[in-house]
C-alpha cells in the first residue's frame, strides 16, 4: 500500500477484499464444505484478514488460513490476529511448500495467472473454488495460459462506482493442467 491510497483505503483496499466474502459465501454455505480457506500472499491481510473477519461476524466456523513468505508480514499479520481477537492461522512460508489442501484458495495482487495457477494447484481440492482478484490486464493473462490449464469460471466484474479500474474476481473451479 503506498501513501497515495490512503484517501482510497476503504474502496481499494477493504471493499475490495470484502467483496470476497460475498462471493465465497454461497460455496461456503454448501454442504460441500465445512473445512478450510486459505490466502495466498496475504501481506497486510487484503484480502485473507477481511475475509476472517467477515466470515466470523456471520458465524462461520471454517479455519482460515493466510500463507505468507515475508517474516515481516508475517509478524504484522500476527499482531492484527491478536489485536483484534481473531481466530485465523499464519504460516510464514510460499504456498508451493504448504503440505495442506484447501477447501477455498483467495489471491489478491500476487502475481500473474501463469505463475499462479502451479502454486494453487498444488494446494487445492477436486472441489475447490477459487477467487483471484485481478487488475485491467486479466483477460491478457487467460491468453496466455488459455494452452496450458483448462477449468471453469466465472467473471465477477468490479462495480465501477467503486472501482473504475477494470479489475474483476475471476471465480475458478475445476482447475486442471492440460498434459
Amino acid at each position: 500500500m503506498s501513501k497515495g491510497d490512503i484517501d482510497d483505503i476503504w474502496v481499494r483496499h477493504f471493499a475490495d477484499s470484502g467483496k470476497i466474502f460475498f462471493i465465497a459465501r454461497p460455496f461456503l454455505l454448501s454442504q460441500k464444505i465445512r473445512g478450510s480457506v486459505c490466502d495466498i500472499g496475504s501481506g497486510a491481510g487484503f484480502p485473507g484478514a477481511v475475509l476472517a473477519i467477515l466470515m466470523e461476524e456471520a458465524g462461520f466456523k471454517n479455519t482460515v488460513t493466510l500463507i505468507e513468505s515475508n517474516a515481516k508480514k508475517c509478524m504484522f499479520l500476527e499482531e492484527l490476529r491478536k489485536s483484534l481477537n481473531l481466530s485465523f492461522n499464519v504460516h510464514h512460508l510460499r504456498a508451493e511448500d504448504s503440505r495442506k489442501k484447501y477447501d477455498l484458495i483467495t489471491c489478491r495482487a500476487v502475481a500473474p495467472m501463469h505463475r499462479l495457477l502451479p502454486l494453487i494447484n498444488i494446494i487445492k481440492k477436486p472441489y475447490s473454488k477459487i477467487l483471484l482478484v485481478k487488475g485491467k490486464n486479466w483477460s491478457d493473462e487467460l491468453l496466455e495460459i488459455k494452452n496450458r490449464w483448462k477449468f471453469n469460471m466465472n467473471v465477477v466484474k468490479n462495480k465501477v462506482s467503486l472501482d473504475p479500474s477494470g479489475g474483476v474476481t475471476l471465480e475458478i473451479t475445476n482447475l486442471r493442467k492440460i498434459k
